[in-house]
């Protein structure tokens, strides 16, 4: 009677067993197949979305277009400062060929002022009141032929900045030290020019202040003899 009981009780819990089992692989299988239906849909999705190809010029645009305004804005601010550096280039040379043209070995601060008002033909179309000219004859001391004095100075130009200062004897490279010191004059002039960007407006520029001014230097003999003096109006 006991072994029939027991015979009967492990066929029952062997049974319950086997339906647990069937019940826990039939979930797995189901959820595999839900998994990979989930995936198959991710995947036809993705391929979709790569052959959809509505909206691409617009992205493409909106990636290039700030490198490109970029390049456009550079070429306009380097092609405006060239022009401009080369103006500077030939005014400082009109200015200093003009003065040492004296023929008669002297020369007056009026004619510099004439000489000054003709060259500002050659900075247009830009802005001449923001330019300054220094012109400075550099002569041997008669007391020490070794030592190099500046005889005379002009200035011109109402406008002044700290970034632009005038000619001294250190600005002359030893070549022309030693043809002062021979005895023959030499005339510089330096053309200092504030560099007006067509970007100013923009406010993009700001680092770039140590680039605001362009300066020219030009050191010419006097044409007419070995020295060149200014008669009046120089200081």
């Amino acid at each position: 009677m006991e072994h029939a009981i027991f015979q009967r009780a492990r066929f029952f819990v062997m049974n319950l067993i086997t339906k647990a089992g069937k019940i826990l692989n039939y979930g797995r299988v189901r959820a595999m197949s839900k998994s990979r239906i989930s995936f198959t849909k991710i995947k036809n999705a993705l391929r979709t979305c790569s052959k959809d190809e509505k909206g691409v010029a617009a992205v493409e645009f909106a990636l290039i277009f700030p490198v490109m305004l970029m390049l456009l804005m550079g070429a306009i601010e380097l092609s405006e400062r060239l022009y401009q550096s080369s103006r500077t280039t030939q005014a400082a040379s009109i200015m200093g060929d003009l003065v040492t043209q004296a023929a008669t070995g002297t020369i007056s601060a009026a004619e510099i002022n004439d000489f000054y008002n003709a060259m500002k033909y050659a900075l247009d179309p830009f802005n001449d009141n923001r330019v300054k000219i220094y012109i400075v004859d550099y002569r041997r001391d008669p007391s020490d032929p070794s030592t190099i004095r500046i005889a005379w100075r002009k200035q011109l130009g109402s406008f002044s900045d700290s970034n632009c200062r005038d000619l001294t004897v250190g600005d002359l490279s030893n070549e022309l030290k030693n043809i002062v010191r021979n005895g023959t004059d030499i005339v510089g002039t330096r053309v200092c020019w504030e560099y007006t960007t067509p970007l100013k407006n923009l406010n993009m520029l700001s680092f770039l202040s140590g680039l605001r001014f362009i300066k020219r230097d030009i050191f010419l003999r006097p044409r007419a003899g070995n020295k060149l003096n200014c008669s009046s109006g120089c200081s």
